[in-house]
């Protein structure tokens, strides 16, 4: 079954959700707005070397995210150069929430997996706004408050 990203006008990011190519590519937002595909983290199915010279791909494909024709991996790197861009790269947390949706989307009844994964996708955004909590507060927080102290001594 394909893994689709879907994004939310909120900002909200819910990503490799298993759904057949058949059903609509749509989805509800813990907000309750409907989410839409997501293709910002596509990458072209381009793993070793360059495209392979025969089949739908010999041509190369258009990229949409870098508005052009690519022809092969040394092109796209030197055009993701130009603008700026490298290639996504999954943190530990991302990666650890990957397999497990990987896992739920290989064993959990059909009709079960989209709860799952939610579940999977909420936990790991408590942790992450839990971190970006932790992170705001040593930096901006415990500065200001050791500063207050150091004046008290």
């Amino acid at each position: 079954m394909p893994l689709y990203d879907f994004r939310c006008e909120c900002g909200y990011l819910a990503q490799n959700i298993p759904q057949r190519i058949t059903s609509p590519h749509t989805m509800t937002c813990p907000c309750g707005l409907e989410m839409k595909q997501d293709y910002s983290d596509y990458n072209p199915p381009m793993i070793f070397g360059e495209l392979p010279t025969t089949g739908f791909l010999a041509g190369g494909y258009y990229d949409d995210q870098l508005g052009a024709e690519i022809t092969g991996k040394a092109q796209r790197k030197e055009l993701m150069k130009k603008k700026g861009l490298r290639d996504f790269e999954m943190g530990s947390e991302q990666a650890h929430m990957h397999k497990e949706t990987e896992y739920i989307a290989k064993h959990a009844p059909e009709k079960d997996i989209r709860r799952e994964v939610g579940k999977v996708a909420n936990e790991f955004d408590t942790k992450f706004k839990e971190k970006q909590a932790d992170t705001y507060a040593k930096e901006h927080i415990d500065p200001v408050v050791d500063a207050m102290v150091a004046q008290l001594d």
